[in-house]
């Protein structure tokens, strides 16, 4: 989580204290594929995933839909949800009459690269 910046370095300080980063450091989400993925289309294709996100030590179940693309040997996705502070333990911050909002919009974007099989195994 450490590694989120927002360009600004009191703002970034703020929101690592808001989600407690020095006691959990990572957000995590462990799921399955839902719908159905065709690796040799060119096409965008949409995805549901349904699965256990974990963030600021506690894990909710969700299902989240966005697209996978195969671009070459790798499959780009692309991803977006609402995200409920309270859901989590989190804290709103403000100051003054302004507070962050209580539901949070999730983007996401990840490259997925092969691995080889052999390896997972050892691992």
């Amino acid at each position: 989580m450490n590694t989120l910046e927002t360009g600004i370095g009191k703002r970034d300080r703020d929101m690592y204290e808001t989600l407690n980063v020095e006691e959990h450091p990572f957000a995590e989400f462990t799921g399955t594929l839902e719908t159905p993925f065709n690796p040799d289309s060119s096409a965008q294709q949409l995805a549901r995933v349904t699965g256990e996100f974990t963030i600021n030590g506690i894990a909710r179940e969700v299902s989240i839909e966005g697209t996978l693309l195969s671009r070459g040997e790798r499959i780009v996705l692309n991803a977006a949800w609402e995200l409920k502070l309270e859901d989590y333990d989190i804290e709103a911050p403000g100051i003054l009459f302004y507070r962050v909002d209580e539901v949070q919009e999730i983007e996401i974007e990840a490259s997925l690269n092969p691995v080889d099989p052999e390896t997972l195994s050892s691992e």
